[in-house]
Formats: structure tokens, C-alpha cells, sequence
């Protein structure tokens, strides 16, 4: 078994009240990446039209995005496919959303996904899941 602890941005000033917002999580050592990203889908806030970047030591593992819906889909980058590749035993969910990144500033890049991505120096290869 192995526990990752989990950290986020704050959303709001409301939220600065409960700061740090973190919490841990039990995983099994050899549970696929997707089981952390379906976990930190409930962990972070429910809202729309938002991405949360996910890091471990400073590796972007994936994004957590959603629509307006609200729901939570999430997209793998780099190569760390099981939780036991996690390089710390902790993650960061950085908050992004489309005024913070606006579409003028990123030409060619027309979602807040691909916005995040480029912000960040990223462009992984996609792997969504539902």
C-alpha cells in the first residue's frame, strides 16, 4: 500500500479559510496512474470549464478538465503509467481557468486544455479517459 498525499490551489477566498487544502489517499502500489486521476476528480472542486494541471515533483503526470457539465474527464502526459512510477509520494493540482490563460494570448490554441498545456511547456501525447 502506499499513501500519496494531495495538495491544491485554493479556488476562492472562501476556500483560503480551509488552507491547505490537502488530503491522503491509500492506493495499492501497483494500481494504474488512471485510479490516483479518477480519485483527485472527487478531491478537487466541482466547477466548470476549468483544468487542473497534476504534478509530482515538478513532472506534469496529467490534467483533470472539465466542462460545463462540470464533470471531470482527465488526460495522461509523460510516462508514469502506475502509482508506484509516482517520483514523490505526493501531487500538487495547480487551478487554471480561461481568464487566467486567455484564448489572444495563446494563438493556435483554442481550448483552456491545450492554453494550460502551452503555458506550461507541455504537449504530451493524449490519452483521454471519461
Amino acid at each position: 500500500m502506499i499513501i500519496i498525499h494531495a495538495e491544491r490551489d485554493s479556488v476562492c477566498m472562501g476556500d483560503d479559510v480551509a488552507a491547505p487544502n490537502e488530503k491522503d489517499f491509500l492506493f495499492v502500489s501497483n494500481k494504474p496512474i488512471d485510479s490516483l486521476m479518477q480519485t483527485l476528480s472527487g478531491y478537487v472542486p466541482a466547477m466548470k470549464n476549468v483544468v487542473w494541471a497534476v504534478s509530482s515533483d515538478q513532472q506534469t503526470i496529467g490534467y483533470l478538465f472539465s466542462d460545463e457539465t462540470a464533470r471531470y474527464q482527465y488526460e495522461l502526459a509523460g510516462t508514469v503509467r502506475s502509482i508506484s512510477d509516482l517520483p514523490e509520494r505526493s501531487v500538487f493540482c495547480n487551478y487554471y481557468y480561461s481568464s487566467k490563460l486567455p484564448e489572444e494570448r495563446f494563438p493556435g490554441c483554442p481550448t483552456l486544455l491545450d492554453r494550460v498545456k502551452a503555458s506550461i511547456g507541455e504537449n504530451p501525447k493524449r490519452k483521454r479517459k471519461a
